[in-house]
C-alpha cells in the first residue's frame, strides 16, 4: 500500500496539544479529512497563528508524524464534539517559517485556507528534512505501521 501525505492547517497552540495527546483533528474537528488519511500516511501541521482567536501570525510548520492506524473517533468536550484520529509525532523537530521555502516549493501555498489537503510526497519529505527529520526514519516509521 503506497502511503499519501497531508497538510492540515492548525493554530500552533492545538498542534503542542495534539502532540500532547498523539492525536489530529482537522478542520475544526470534521470527520471528512481524517477519513481521508490512512495507516502510515505522513502528516504535516502548518500554523498560521499561533492561537486560533489571536492576530499574531506565525506562518510555520509546527509538527510532523505518521497516522498509527485507521480509526477515528469522536470525543465529547460538551458542546463541541471534533472527530480525531492517533497519531505517532516525531518528537525532535524544528519548526519552520513557509518564507524560508523555495517559491517553486510553494505551489499548494494557496490550498492551505482549506485547512487539509494532500501534498506530494518530494514536497513531504523536503520540508520534513528542513525540520530536521531524516527521509530513513520517516520511511522506518511508515514500515512499522504499514505491516
Amino acid at each position: 500500500m503506497l502511503s499519501k501525505y497531508w497538510m492540515a492547517t492548525v493554530s500552533k497552540e492545538h498542534v503542542l496539544h495534539g502532540i500532547e495527546l498523539g492525536i489530529a483533528q482537522a478542520c475544526h474537528g470534521k470527520k471528512y479529512p481524517l477519513q481521508r488519511m490512512k495507516k502510515g500516511d505522513g502528516i504535516i501541521f502548518y500554523s498560521p497563528k499561533d492561537k486560533m482567536q489571536s492576530s499574531n501570525k506565525l506562518q510555520e510548520f509546527t509538527g510532523i508524524g505518521i497516522i498509527k492506524n485507521d480509526k477515528i473517533y469522536q470525543v465529547d468536550l460538551g458542546a463541541f464534539k471534533p472527530f480525531r484520529t492517533q497519531v505517532d509525532f516525531f518528537k525532535d523537530f524544528r519548526t519552520l517559517k513557509i518564507s524560508l521555502l523555495p517559491i517553486e516549493r510553494k505551489k499548494w501555498f494557496t490550498k492551505i485556507r482549506f485547512g487539509h489537503f494532500e501534498i506530494n510526497q518530494i514536497d513531504f519529505l523536503y520540508i520534513a528534512n528542513l525540520m530536521n527529520i531524516n527521509n530513513e526514519e520517516i520511511l522506518q516509521k511508515q514500515k512499522n505501521y504499514q505491516s
